[in-house]
This record gives C-alpha cells, sequence and structure tokens, in this order.
C-alpha cells in the first residue's frame, strides 16, 4: 500500500511539472474568408481572380493529339506552355479534354478520325491510349488539382450524345487506371461510369430546373456512398437556360449580391458538400455587394480549418497538439503534411521543422446532413422544384456538426539554446511550402501560424507576447508552389542504325537509311538532298532485289517506304507511306520547297515538319499541279518545282516527313528537294477597324485593314481558308490600306457573320469578332397561335407564358426591333424577369419547336 502511495506521488508530481511548463493557446478565429489552395471560385480560363486558386481549362483533343503519330511530347509541350505561370500564382488547373463545343464547325478530332465517331475500333484504341498518356502526364503534375473526365459529347459534358454502357466501361477503367492520385470527376455520377468512385461535376449547380434530377442525384450519392468524403464535388454554375433567373439568378454578379440568391447558392453549397465553381467567378468586382457576397461564399466552399486549441510542452522532447475543426462544407482530399516549425525570434524565418507524420488532415471531415432545400411538388420532367421563397438561412444546418479532431506528437530538438517561436502550417509537397491557411488571425506572412514561445535551455513554453504583430492572411497572396518534377515514361524505341557501308555527308546526326542530314549554306539553299543522288548513295537505292524491310531498323516502322530508285527518271517507286529525313534550318526565314518531281503527274503529297521531340510544327496537304510553279531545270521527264506557298517558323532542327499517298505502287514520280529562301508576302492583313456587333439588316458595315486586300463577310463559322471564304462570301469589297470601305448588309438573312481580309498574296487575316444581322420585328406581319397564352404581372415584374406545346425560344424585343433578352425554352410553361427593362412596349417572340412561333406586346409602366 505504501509503494501504491508514493507512486502516485511522484505521478502527481510529474503531472504538476508538465502542466505547469505546457502553454495552452486559444487562437482568435479568422472571420474573412481565405484564398486556399484546392478550393472555391475556380476561374474559367488560366485567369486571375482574388479568391481562386483553382483554374478551369479546355483543351481540344487535336491540340495535344491531331494525329496518330504525334508523341506524348507533343501533350507535354502544350501543358508546359499553357500553365507555365500557375505555380508562382499558388493555382492550380481543372483540366477537361473535349471533342465538341456547341456547333456542327466546332468539332476537334485529330485529322486521321473520324468525326462524331465515339464507338469504333480505332476510337475505342486511341482514345484508350490517350487517357494513359495523360496519366502518365497529369497525374504527378503538382499543377494539375483534378481532373474531368471530359471527351463525349457537347462541350465533354457527356451528353449530345451520352456514352454507350460498354465506352463507359472501357474509358471508366482506362481514367481510374490512368490516375492513381489525382481525383478524377464525371457528370452524373449516380447513373452513369458507376463502376468507379469518380467525383462529380454539375454543369448548372444550384439551377431551379435542375435541382431535384440533379442536385438530388448528388445527394443521394452522397448519403448512400459518403462520396464526398473521398472525392471532390464540383462544377458549373449556368446562367443562359430555363428559369436560371429564379435561381441561382440571372447572372453571377446578382448570384453573389443579392442575399435570396446568395444564401441559396451557400446552402447548395453546403448541402451536396460543394468544393469549388466555375462561371459564377465571373461577377462585378467593382460592386461592394458583390464583393461582400462573394466573400461570404467563398467561405462555405470546400474547407475551412478553425484551430479551437493549441498546447506545447518541452522536457526531452517537444510536446504538440491541437484541436482542429472543419467548419466548411467538404474535405481536403490529398494527403497534404502537417509542419512543426521553430522560427527565429528576430527574424521569424524557420530554423527547424518537422512534421507530424501520424495526422492525416483528409480526415478532418465537416458536418453531416445539411438540411435540404424546402420542395414543392410541381409534376412536371423535374417534379420538384425547390420553393423559390425559401429563406435557407433560416431553416437549415448540420444534422451533425462537425467533429473536434486532436492532433499530438513528439520530438527530439537538437538547436542552441535560445528563445524560438512555435509555428504549425500544412505544406504543400510541391517543394514542401506553406500552403493552407487556417482560419485563425495567428498568421505570419508566408503561410505560417505561430503560436507561442519555446525557450530552450529553460524547457518553458510561453504564450506570445501581446505586443506579437500578425499579419492578415487575406492581403498575403505570397505562397507558391515547386513546379520542378519529372515525367517518367517509356520513350518510343530508338533507332537502330543501318550497319552497312552506306557513306555519310559530314555532319551527319543519324546513321539510319530513313533519315539524311546534310548543311549546305552556298547562295540560298539551306538543305538539299543533291539532286536525289543521296538516295543511290544512302543505303535506299534497292538494286539486290532485296527491299527497304530487310534492313535491321525497318521492323520498328511497320509504315516506311520500301521504294526502288529510277535513275533515268531520277525519281523512285514506291509501296509505303512515308520516308522522313533531318533538316537543320540555320537561319529564322520564310522557305519554299523546291521539288524535283516528274513532269507529267499530277500528283499529291504531305509534307509534315517535326521537332526532334516529335511535335508537329508545319502540316499541308500538297497539290503538284495547283500549289506549284514548274521552274523547269531537269530533264526530259523531271523538272524542279517550287511551292507557291511559304513555310514560316521553322529555325533549327527538325524532322521533314513526306507522305506520297497517290497511286501507291506505280512508277516514282518524286526525287530530291530543298528548301530555299521565299521572298513571299507571308504577313496577312489586320484589322484596323470592323463595325461589329449587333446591326439592323440594311446597315453598312464598315471595315478598315492595314494593307491593300479584299473583305469578305461570311457566315460563323465558315472555315479559315481562302476558297472556302471566298465560295461562302455574301458580300465583297476591296479596301485600300487605312481607308474606309463599306459592305452592304441589304438583302442578308438574320445571324451571326464573320469578316475576313485576305492580301494578294492570299493571306488570311484572323476573323473579327461576332456580327450579329436582325431585322426589325413587326407584330402584325407574324403569324399568331392562338395556343399560347401570355400574362403580365406589373407588380411583380413576371411575365408567364404557357402552351400546349414546348417551347423552343423566347426573344424580347423594344419596338424598334432590337433585341434585349434570348431565353431557351424548356417544357411548355416560362416565367421571366422583366426587371432591368425601362418603361416603354417591348414585343415577345415566343418559337415553339414544332415550327409555329407568335408575337406579344407587353408594356412596362
Amino acid at each position: 500500500m505504501k509503494k501504491l502511495i508514493n507512486t502516485l506521488i511522484l505521478l502527481l508530481i510529474i503531472f504538476n511539472i508538465y502542466s505547469q511548463n505546457e502553454a495552452v493557446i486559444k487562437p482568435s478565429e479568422y472571420n474573412g474568408a481565405l484564398r486556399n489552395p484546392l478550393k472555391g471560385f475556380t476561374t474559367r480560363g488560366l485567369n486571375n481572380h482574388p479568391w481562386a486558386t483553382t483554374a478551369h481549362d479546355y483543351i481540344r483533343w487535336n491540340q495535344i493529339e491531331n494525329h496518330e503519330t504525334d508523341g506524348i511530347e507533343k501533350i507535354i509541350n502544350f501543358c508546359n506552355r499553357e500553365w507555365e505561370d500557375l505555380a508562382s500564382k499558388n493555382i492550380k488547373v481543372i483540366p477537361r479534354v473535349y471533342l465538341h463545343w456547341s456547333g456542327e464547325d466546332q468539332k476537334y478530332w485529330p485529322e486521321d478520325m473520324q468525326e462524331d465517331d465515339y464507338t469504333s475500333e480505332q476510337f475505342k484504341s486511341r482514345v484508350v491510349r490517350l487517357i494513359e498518356r495523360l496519366g502518365i502526364v497529369w497525374d504527378n503534375d503538382p499543377r494539375v488539382a483534378f481532373v474531368e473526365m471530359g471527351i463525349f459529347g457537347k462541350w465533354g459534358e457527356q451528353h449530345s450524345p451520352f456514352p454507350t454502357a460498354e465506352m463507359e466501361k472501357l474509358v471508366g477503367d482506362a481514367f481510374a487506371t490512368a490516375f492513381k492520385n489525382k481525383k478524377v470527376s464525371v457528370r452524373r455520377n449516380w447513373e452513369r461510369f458507376t463502376e468507379h468512385p469518380f467525383g462529380e461535376y454539375w454543369d448548372s449547380w444550384a439551377h431551379y430546373d435542375q435541382m431535384w434530377e440533379h442536385g438530388g442525384g448528388i445527394n443521394k450519392l452522397n448519403e448512400e456512398t459518403g462520396r464526398y468524403k473521398e472525392t471532390y464535388i464540383g462544377g458549373e454554375v449556368a446562367y443562359n437556360w430555363g428559369n436560371s433567373d429564379i435561381q441561382p439568378g440571372p447572372s453571377p454578379t446578382q448570384s453573389v449580391a443579392i442575399k435570396k440568391h446568395r444564401d441559396f447558392v451557400i446552402n447548395s453549397i453546403r448541402w451536396l458538400h460543394c468544393t469549388q465553381l466555375r462561371w459564377i467567378d465571373d461577377y462585378d468586382r467593382n460592386n461592394p455587394d458583390a464583393a461582400a457576397g462573394a466573400e461570404e461564399i467563398q467561405k462555405a466552399f470546400g474547407y475551412r480549418y478553425v484551430l479551437d486549441e493549441v498546447r506545447f510542452s518541452l522536457d526531452d522532447s517537444l510536446r504538440v497538439s491541437f484541436d482542429v475543426t472543419n467548419t466548411g462544407s467538404a474535405p481536403f482530399y490529398y494527403d497534404w503534411p502537417v509542419e512543426v516549425a521553430l522560427l527565429d525570434s528576430t527574424t521569424l524565418e524557420p530554423v527547424w521543422t518537422t512534421r507530424m507524420d501520424s495526422v492525416d488532415i483528409r480526415d478532418w471531415m465537416p458536418g453531416e446532413g445539411w438540411t435540404d432545400p424546402e420542395w414543392k411538388y410541381v409534376g412536371s420532367w423535374q417534379e420538384y422544384h425547390p420553393n423559390e421563397n425559401w429563406n435557407p438561412s433560416i431553416t437549415t444546418g448540420w444534422t451533425t456538426p462537425p467533429a473536434v479532431n486532436r492532433v499530438e506528437d513528439k520530438f527530439k530538438l537538437d538547436l542552441p539554446d535560445g528563445n524560438y517561436i512555435l509555428s504549425l502550417s500544412i505544406l504543400d509537397p510541391a517543394g514542401d511550402l506553406p500552403g493552407v491557411k487556417f482560419a485563425t488571425t495567428n498568421y505570419l506572412k508566408g503561410g505560417r501560424h505561430p503560436m507561442g514561445i519555446v525557450k530552450i535551455g529553460e524547457n518553458e513554453c510561453l504564450p506570445l507576447p501581446v505586443s506579437f504583430q500578425f499579419d492578415d492572411p487575406k492581403n498575403d497572396n505570397s505562397l507558391y508552389y515547386d513546379d520542378n518534377f519529372e515525367i517518367v515514361y517509356e520513350r518510343a524505341p530508338e533507332q537502330e542504325p543501318f550497319n552497312g557501308s552506306a557513306w555519310r555527308f559530314p555532319t551527319d546526326t543519324v546513321a539510319a537509311w530513313q533519315y539524311d542530314f546534310m548543311n549546305d549554306f552556298q547562295d540560298e539553299f539551306f538543305f538539299s538532298l543533291d539532286s536525289a543522288n543521296t538516295i543511290g548513295i544512302y543505303g535506299c537505292n534497292d538494286t539486290t532485289g532485296l527491299n527497304i524491310r530487310s534492313y535491321n531498323d525497318s521492323v520498328q516502322y511497320n509504315d516506311a517506304a520500301q521504294f526502288k530508285w529510277n535513275q533515268t527518271a531520277e525519281t523512285f517507286q514506291k509501296n509505303g507511306q512515308w520516308l522522313e529525313y533531318t533538316a537543320d534550318f540555320k537561319l529564322n526565314l520564310p522557305y519554299q520547297l523546291l521539288l524535283r518531281a516528274r513532269n507529267n503527274a499530277d500528283a499529291n503529297f504531305r509534307l509534315t515538319v517535326l521537332t526532334t521531340r516529335d511535335d508537329t510544327a508545319y502540316h499541308r496537304d500538297f497539290s503538284l499541279e495547283n500549289d506549284f510553279n514548274n521552274r523547269g531545270g531537269g530533264n526530259e521527264q523531271t523538272d524542279w518545282f517550287l511551292s507557291k506557298i511559304p513555310l514560316t517558323g521553322l529555325w533549327g532542327e527538325y524532322i521533314v516527313r513526306f507522305d506520297w499517298y497517290d497511286n501507291v505502287g506505280e512508277p516514282g514520280i518524286f526525287g530530291g528537294f530543298t528548301f530555299v529562301r521565299s521572298y513571299l508576302d507571308v504577313d496577312p492583313p489586320e484589322w484596323y477597324y470592323v463595325s461589329i456587333g449587333t446591326l439592323s439588316r440594311g446597315t453598312d458595315i464598315v471595315v478598315m485593314t492595314t494593307e491593300d486586300s479584299k473583305v469578305y463577310l461570311v457566315p460563323e463559322g465558315t472555315p479559315a481558308d481562302s476558297i472556302s471564304i471566298k465560295n461562302s462570301a455574301l458580300a465583297v469589297t476591296g479596301v485600300n490600306a487605312y481607308n474606309q470601305h463599306k459592305l452592304p448588309t441589304s438583302g442578308i438573312d438574320q445571324g451571326n457573320y464573320v469578316v475576313y481580309a485576305i492580301d494578294d498574296a492570299n493571306n488570311v487575316s484572323e476573323p473579327s469578332p461576332l456580327i450579329t444581322i436582325t431585322a426589325p420585328v413587326n407584330a402584325q406581319r407574324l403569324p399568331l397561335n392562338s395556343d399560347i397564352s401570355l400574362s403580365h404581372n406589373l407588380s411583380t415584374e413576371e411575365v408567364t407564358i404557357t402552351s400546349s406545346h414546348r417551347f423552343k425560344q423566347i426573344d424580347v424585343f423594344n419596338i424598334v426591333g432590337k433585341k434585349l433578352k434570348s431565353i431557351n425554352g424548356t417544357g411548355n410553361n416560362l416565367i421571366f424577369s422583366t426587371s432591368g427593362l425601362n418603361s416603354g412596349i417591348y414585343l415577345v417572340q415566343v418559337f415553339e419547336k414544332r415550327g409555329m412561333l407568335t408575337t406579344k406586346k407587353i408594356y412596362k409602366r
């Protein structure tokens, strides 16, 4: 008994020593929003924004792969070029690859694939290969926040068309395999790509017409699977269809500035555990109400870590523990470490740092069971709508509040005696730099949170002095991360050189039969093959009866050319697809292709110039008859042909590929070639002035260019080549440089148009901004449809339109015919607001899907 009493006394003494030595800090919560990584407002495109640390990047498939021969380096180079400055701004990207935007002229398939083919064997093979490459490039890229699957349908939103069940399985498996680190999201994961627990992007977030189906679908997914605990929920707010004016509001500015819209958006973020949204980011930042409302929304997005209490003590080890609560809407989704640091008490720079290895911040969960929207039954395809008069700020909250998370660890110190400042921070593993800010006023610029004083030598721990100066975390935009990382992948096999005795030119870089390389700077010739004789002496002259496929390296190139040299015609006969040479363009000049060819042939071929990293630098299909001038200088059968088209931007070492795809196996057509300096005009005309915007039919379009040219008015979407532009032109005029000229629009149909300028050298300008041509609306001349009912409530400023048939579109014009509003119809009942319109008479034009239209007149006081 005495021994037990002595032990208890000893324990009490030890506990008293530790208690006296322990500092207990209760940091004040920072009440404002925080610009924290991987959450919040997301920009559409790589733009700066006061809150956004994520940027959405739509990527066309043919930007990163336009042909099966394009290598993975093309994806790497594209990303490095596009995302070059993200790390310094502490921004990470959410990429989505797509094939189709919206219009029929906005499809971006690789040139060797069939448009709208989402099911063929070729598509299956290519899409899986692309996903594998994206995983190699993106899965360890610190610049990538999350990945949206995309690929299918308009905007990559996986509708129009929907992927088939087979493609869902194939592509879903490919993404799950390719991305082990980055979180991948899809659209409608509660019913599509269901074999994998992907995240969710909703493309009309908090939209009045989709809250029941899409919002309810995400909520059900969260309740049944806890999906938000493992991966992010996000997407885009939409303002251009249906009843978006009701909720989330008519515009991003109104969504954030007006309380009923802002509360509705915040409620949806809480309800569905949302991490990030875009389009709503495009609010008016100069509007004080919008700026204040945006901060309130930013505070609700994603995670928000409040430090409730911090404790630390020092004896033989430094013991640190703290309590943290996630008062946000979602967890953090990556394993970022918590750092404990001791700072120099004068410079505030870290002199000792370590990590709390037992901590996983992904476990710091928000509350659960946020109140559902107040539903009202409507009986249409949506079944239910949220009550538009519901005030969520009064009636909602978590069913289960967020838990307090306790973190603790101990560390051995090896520092000189002295006073140090203890700090906490959450590091971005990309450089191990402070990345996530706690929601506390205890903050130092650079991302660390000072908590108290540690006195080494005296083994004493104290709070910070009252005079200690904190920084405002909202005003600190100095955080960044390190984007220096390595992409590890299996490169294409190196070519095995021909081991024969072929003679080599001086400075040859590749000894294989497929490549010839020489420097010839005499006169204006910068690269040549010596009138094709090179082919004979370089191992390509198949005089032995064998063909090229007998050489050692041919097995690696199944489509390589096999050919026989025709000494008389000085051309060759071939049965394959392509032949390559290396070329070193020493001068930064425009070039023309000078080609030896048979003078009695009308042949086509494809010229591709690739960088040494296999990225396409130039690509064009040539017609010998249309694109070249015969310069003579050959023999009875052949001549030299000079291209009419200049090649620009070639400077340095490249690979030149000729694909002679006409008349495979017939007597040879092409021989040697060279590139000569071009004196052709290569600069397209530029716009000095263009009338843009909406013009009434009959109004002249005023144009001015920087050089003499012809200006063509064409429908929007016309291909930007001179032949298509000239064939599609609805109005043409010749212009002199910097002089005003007019294009008439009389007789032009209503629609969207652009103008192009083409100079005498056939250089094509950039398209002008969009020009919309309209005609005045006359209610007396438009057919009336008695099935359509329109009522205007002057007190609520709402117009209600009903019909026995489904709507297609509703347009609102002022009395002189200028279109002020356009609404895409859904269903056969629609309500829109006239707020913002001045007093006067307006015409409401209603189009039905069956082709009928009518116009009704309303008067606003």
